[in-house]
């Protein structure tokens, strides 16, 4: 590859602001096209090689688990997904067609004849997108291989989609005129899985003489229901384009469950225009990764990214698509339990959709792209008495979420920045396990934290809040009346893995990544340590005081003559707590004030955080004003504008 150049650090804006000069993009041009072409291309290859790992891979049917509650039916998600997942790959990989036929029988014939099992929100629908291929690729009519799946299997899998599409969908919940698609059904990925699996069914079921005049529960046939849930979807893309993404923000377990639905209308949509949608989006999406990672591992605030590994390590599902995009980051190949792990990731690997050459520029240029900061607006309040599932309603004038990151060559620093309002204001789905926190360059699981600690092992809700302004973030625990559920006091984990030479020095604990320094100091109260004994190696900071709040200070090494450099430049700045209110002097000379009586909103500069700014994104590389759906992608000479309200690519140099 060309030597990349590193871009200068633009000026600072004020959070929220709208400020173009400090946004401007580096005047870099790392990769010639035919570079990335190669990268783009390379994705064949690199899914190829993650299937062969599974050549003459007998079926394992995974064992039937016992209900996750009283009163539900058989777990069986990784039932379903043993059997779809073996037929996929057996087919892929042209191994015998006898195997992969017996194991759609013998999912087929389950969920036919377990009905409980069936609707229930944690079995099929997470592995139909799966089997479902198979018909499309395989089947009588398939578009790679026809009639390698039998009449008889087929025939098995229509009875199936439609047993699950006449007793579940329902013409009234493809309404968006009142909901612009913000009503959400169990969650947000649930709610997708689920209609994204209808509108597959209804798309199959209507074109079969059998099933097209039949009548749905509610009285529509499956053309009805197909052109319903392709307008829904349409909606459903554009309003994320509008107003921010996904609610699960940057979620590490869930945005792979989310992404093989949109992946779905992309391979097989009828309707261009639902088809050039999901590209649109995919490249939305990916656009947002790409400008918020280091090696594949992404930066940045997140919700619902669970306690322990969860939170703690580089190698999720996110990582293991962008390695198949990218060739970024460090993929997870399947092993002797594949049928469990490979899940919905072959989904990805069989999908025709493919990344532009922009976003893979923009991936691999972690030099070039310089530093910067990401402004964006998401969303997660609820409307009064619809916090909870099953069904959340958002409120669409004001999503309440500042997600800010600051990004440099050598780390991401980011969190989601709010109010300090009661639980019952935010949607489960946006307040559940927050993540505020910096990575580093160099290792996957490099990372420093902020977290409290519930008493479930894995889950917290509305845990605490925050303010950032480049390197500098302060956090504290949430515990005002109806705010957090129940969390202890706040924490800090310190990775083992990137990280050393930790210093305490006069209430500051230092340590050194390869490119950077980071600081933390708990303002009151005494803490102690504990090392990790539920996930990734490292240390846990702990306070004392339950409701402290936290500074955390990143630099790179470059900014500074050395560690004890950096150490004593952060001692010069003293903060102030007293009377409910913490005063910083950041290293970047921005002036914080911090109500940690919950007050007001934090201030910066003596301006408070603005939440709703004009733009819900603004970054060098990642522009579009609230609500507009038209979303400009661009670095150097490269542009792609996203035009979703006519649902068009526009003004595109790839």
């Amino acid at each position: 590859m060309n030597t990349l150049c590193r871009a200068i650090l633009a000026p600072a804006v004020a959070i929220g602001a709208i400020a173009n000069s400090a946004n401007a993009a580096p005047p870099t041009k790392a990769f010639d096209d035919a570079e990335l072409i190669a990268v783009r291309d390379g994705f064949t290859a690199r899914a190829d090689a993650t299937l062969s790992r599974l050549a003459g891979v007998p079926l394992t049917a995974a064992p039937k688990q016992p209900a996750l509650a009283f009163g539900r039916p058989a777990y069986v998600r990784g039932y379903g997904y043993s059997l779809a997942s073996h037929a996929l790959k057996s087919l892929v990989l042209g191994e015998e067609a006898a195997s992969a036929n017996a194991a759609l029988r013998q999912y087929a014939d389950y969920f036919i004849s377990h009905a409980a099992e069936r609707r229930d929100k944690d079995n099929f629908y997470w592995s139909s997108d799966i089997a479902y291929r198979c018909v499309e690729f395989y089947g009588s009519h398939g578009s790679r291989t026809p009639r390698l799946i039998t009449r008889e299997t087929e025939d098995l899998l229509l009875e199936l989609a439609w047993v699950f599409s006449k007793e579940t969908s329902a013409l009234k919940d493809a309404e968006a005129n009142e909901s612009h698609t913000w009503y959400v059904h169990e969650s947000e990925n649930h709610h997708l899985q689920r209609f994204s699996t209808l509108w597959h069914f209804s798309k199959l079921l209507k074109s079969d003489p059998r099933y097209s005049n039949q009548l749905y529960e509610d009285g529509g046939r499956p053309s009805e229901h197909y052109e319903a849930w392709t307008q829904y979807a349409i909606e459903y893309l554009r309003e994320r384009a509008r107003k921010g993404l996904f609610i699960e923000i940057s979620s590490p377990g869930y945005a792979l469950q989310s992404l093989k639905g949109i992946h779905a209308f992309y391979d097989f949509s009828e309707d261009e225009r639902l088809r050039r949608a999901a590209g649109m989006f995919l490249d939305l999406y990916w656009a947002d990764w790409a400008q918020e990672q280091i090696d594949g591992v992404r930066g940045g605030g997140k919700t619902r990214c669970y306690q322990g590994q969860g939170s703690q390590i580089g190698a999720d599902t996110v990582m293991q698509m962008a390695w198949h995009h990218f060739g970024l980051g460090t993929p997870k190949l399947p092993g002797l339990d594949w049928n469990l792990r490979i899940g919905n990731m072959i989904c990805i690997l069989t999908s025709d959709y493919r990344v532009p050459l922009v976003v893979i520029d923009i991936a691999l240029d972690s030099s070039g792209r310089g530093s910067y900061e990401i402004v964006q607006r998401r969303m997660g309040l609820a409307e009064d008495g619809y916090d909870e599932p099953p069904d959340y309603r958002l409120r669409q004038d004001f999503g309440g979420i500042l997600k800010y990151s600051y990004c440099t060559p050598d780390f991401v620093v980011g969190a989601l920045m709010c109010e300090a309002r009661p639980l019952e204001d935010w949607t489960m789905i946006s307040s559940q396990n927050r993540w505020h926190g910096v990575v580093f360059r160099g290792e996957r699981d490099a990372r420093v934290y902020l977290q409290c600690r519930d008493k479930s092992p894995e889950k917290t809700y509305n845990q605490h809040w925050a303010v950032q302004s480049k390197g500098a973030l302060i956090a504290q625990r949430l515990g005002g009346p109806g705010q957090g559920r129940s969390p202890d006091a706040l924490r800090v984990w310190f990775s083992a893995t990137g990280l050393h030479d930790r210093v305490e020095r006069e209430g500051w604990v230092f340590s050194q990544a390869p490119g950077a320094y980071v600081a933390v100091r708990v303002i009151d109260g005494k803490t102690h340590w504990r090392p990790s004994t539920d996930g990734a190696p490292g240390d846990w900071l702990c306070c004392e005081d339950s409701l402290t709040p936290v500074i955390l200070e990143v630099a790179t090494k470059e900014s500074y003559q050395g560690y004890a450099a950096f150490q004593n430049a952060v001692m010069g700045s003293d903060p102030v707590h007293s009377n409910g209110l913490l005063r910083y002097d950041a290293l970047s000379g921005d002036q914080f004030m911090f109500y940690t009586d919950y007050s007001l909103p934090p201030m910066v500069n003596d301006e408070p955080i603005d939440l709703a700014p004009a733009r819900v994104f603004d970054s060098p590389f990642l522009q579009s004003r609230w609500n507009s759906g038209v979303v400009t992608i661009s670095k150097g000479q490269r542009r792609l504008v996203l035009d979703f309200e006519n649902i068009l690519v526009r003004d595109s140099i790839l």
